[in-house]
């Protein structure tokens, strides 16, 4: 799982710099690429999300990642949308493709710990018209792709930018990934901020989301991932400490855990499957974070 993940980062990274470059970009890999995810996610549907949770990444890396990381949670969300096999190869080539207009911003901006100054940022604003541009460009893909790279920065009440959109002017693809973009970012440690925990980012999205992100793709984009997503490791209450393994539909806030180490701190020697809906008084404590992750995954002798 993880080596794929890793292969389709480098596509990414490859077509990116050939842009940077202003050379053609490798229309045949991305497109392969698209096909692999598809078949990833379809294949680990409960096992993927662990990906985005990665360590911290170096440099413009992140942008690569990003790109990665969108197209996953866009597949999941696209899955419960019902969309057909075309209509999510779309979704993935433009979730992959949404930020190469980046590359045309320079790095020190890009990579700034502190806030961007308004020149700054208007440059930053820019890079969904440079991208834009460069997938146009080749002819070789849909408009449907073409429009999310130009649209994933457009908000429904017109406060998005680079043309200030509005409602139905915003295609419901573009709606999709600046959800899915907006959730994976979060997930991440930059340079100027701390990631975020899964419950936290939900929250936040609710929160800052009205009126700007579609409510009825939120809704169904909650739902695939949960507030609580599967693979994310966690605290209960009692002090023991598992993996969550799915979604409980009727419950987001109680999903089903693997419980590796119990409330007496004693690994077991076979983890539980644990219910929290099932169980009175037994809730989630807290996400742990990565740190945390790898001490426990360190007890337990996995990687």
């Amino acid at each position: 799982l993880l080596a794929k993940y890793q292969e389709i980062v480098e596509v990414i990274k490859v077509n990116f710099e050939l842009s940077q470059n202003n050379k053609n970009l490798d229309v045949l890999s991305i497109r392969n690429s698209a096909n692999t995810l598809l078949t990833l996610v379809q294949k680990n549907a409960r096992s993927v999300f662990k990906l985005i949770l990665s360590p911290h990444i170096e440099g413009l890396d992140f942008l690569f990642y990003n790109a990665v990381n969108t197209a996953i949670l866009a597949t999941l969300t696209a899955a419960n949308l019902k969309y057909s096999r075309l209509h999510i190869l779309n979704l993935i080539i433009g979730a992959f493709l949404h930020d190469i207009g980046m590359m045309k911003v320079p790095p020190e901006i890009l990579l700034k710990k502190e806030k961007l100054s308004d020149l700054e940022m208007q440059i930053l604003k820019k890079h969904p018209a440079y991208g834009h541009k460069t997938v146009e460009g080749t002819n070789s893909f849909s408009s449907d792709v073409t429009t999310m790279v130009l649209q994933h920065q457009e908000r429904l009440d017109g406060s998005g930018y680079p043309l200030g959109l509005k409602g139905a002017q915003i295609s419901e693809f573009a709606r999709i990934i600046a959800i899915c973009d907006a959730y994976q970012a979060m997930c991440q440690n930059r340079e100027y901020r701390e990631a975020k925990s899964p419950p936290v980012i939900i929250r936040t999205l609710l929160k800052e989301g009205i009126g700007k992100l579609d409510a009825n793709i939120l809704k169904i984009f909650i739902y695939t991932v949960g507030i609580y997503p599967a693979g994310i490791a966690v605290k209960l209450t009692n002090g023991s400490i598992g993996e969550v393994m799915m979604q409980n539909i009727k419950s987001l806030a109680k999903p089903v855990v693997r419980v590796f180490i119990d409330e007496n701190n004693a690994v077991l020697e076979t983890p539980k499957a644990t219910s929290l809906e099932t169980i009175e008084n037994l809730d989630i404590e807290k996400v742990l974070s990565n740190e945390e992750r790898k001490e426990i995954l360190g007890r337990l002798g996995r990687k």
